[in-house]
């Protein structure tokens, strides 16, 4: 059967009477007891979104020669299996491929076509939706756990009366979701897995950005930087090549003081360390 003829299948959702989904989860934490790995200070993720050519290109190689390794959020329609083989070198060299579902439908988005407006989805389709991109996901790289890239920075869906949070959905299939745009760090000491929380990184410079994970860092936080495209034309989100680089060089640079790591490392180690305090 093929994705589409799938989808059909399970378009329609209804929640039984009496059934409710529009709460968030409630946070947890770390504990007194809790350090970051090597005497780190704090920790950053580098999330890109989209599966765009640049990443495999110039994202991914540059990450590399400053020692860094990042998150991909690639969605059903960015062309995964046309590059299969680029892919999965990336995750064989220590990159994380995250789900970012397959058809990149939004909410906040007001342009969005109508099938592809999460305010026109339910339980039912949108588990199946991740489902399916989960499988693709694992055609490219034979892994089966995963992180969430909330398109969009979405973290309802359904109609505005009868709203569904996301975070009563992400932990049947994965491990973490990043969640919607806080613009603020993790704070270990009360976080929520399914909904993290992130920082947009598109047009900003590297001074600024410099100081927001001082900022973070200085509280002990974990910083989660969304960005899309790197140069101009890649993507109408996009950080400039050069702040780019900046950016990678000076976090290899700290690397005694800041833990950068993909997403799902990350979230793992305060996952676990939650658990066994």
């Amino acid at each position: 059967m093929g994705v589409i003829s799938m989808l059909r299948r399970v378009k329609r959702t209804v929640l039984p009477p009496g059934r409710s989904l529009g709460k968030t989860s409630k946070p947890i934490s770390v504990g007194k007891g809790f350090a970051w790995p090597d005497g780190a200070l704090g920790a950053v993720s580098l999330t890109y979104d989209d599966g765009l050519a640049n990443h495999l290109e110039l994202v991914a190689p540059e990450l590399e020669h400053a020692g860094l390794r990042g998150t991909f959020y690639a969605h059903g329609m960015s062309g995964l299996l046309a590059r299969r083989e680029a892919w999965h070198a990336l995750v064989a060299r220590g990159h994380e491929l995250g789900n970012h579902t397959l058809f990149h439908p939004c909410r906040s988005n007001p342009n969005i076509l109508p099938d592809f407006d999460l305010r026109n989805y339910g339980e039912h389709r949108w588990c199946k939706e991740m489902e399916l991109a989960n499988q693709l996901l694992e055609l490219v790289d034979g892994q089966r756990e995963r992180t969430f890239g909330n398109t969009c920075w979405d973290n309802w869906i359904g109609p505005d009366d009868r709203q569904i949070c996301l975070e009563q959905l992400v932990p049947r299939l994965f491990l973490a979701a990043r969640g919607e745009r806080t613009d603020e760090a993790v704070d270990p000491r009360s976080f929520t897995p399914f909904n993290l929380g992130t920082r947009c990184a598109d047009g900003e410079t590297f001074a600024g950005l410099r100081q927001n994970i001082e900022a973070a860092i200085g509280g002990g936080g974990w910083l989660i930087l969304t960005l899309h495209g790197v140069g101009a034309g890649t993507h109408s989100l996009y950080l400039e090549t050069t702040e780019h680089r900046q950016l990678l060089d000076w976090l290899a640079s700290q690397r005694t003081r800041i833990w950068t790591a993909p997403l799902k490392n990350i979230a793992k180690h305060l996952i676990q360390s939650a658990r066994n305090q």
